[in-house]
């Protein structure tokens, strides 16, 4: 239960900061033919995925590490 708990919180804590730098790093740009800098819209891609797979892998494999420790 804490591995979850640690695992969704620091999910949480880190997409902030990480969206909070990508956002202004996506969002200027330069064309290269005028020499002007532009605005577009960001791009952001997150892997959720990955995530998920990071939230559920650790709290199963810290649960499965406890029962074999009381085997």
């Amino acid at each position: 239960m804490i591995a979850a708990c640690g695992c969704v919180l620091l999910l949480l804590v880190g997409l902030v900061p990480g969206i909070a730098i990508t956002w202004p790093l996506t969002t200027q740009g330069w064309d290269p033919v005028t020499a002007q800098q532009f605005s577009q819209s960001p791009s952001i891609v997150i892997p959720w995925l990955h995530l998920v797979a990071i939230c559920v892998g650790v709290p199963l494999l810290a649960a499965g590490l406890a029962w074999l420790r009381l085997v």
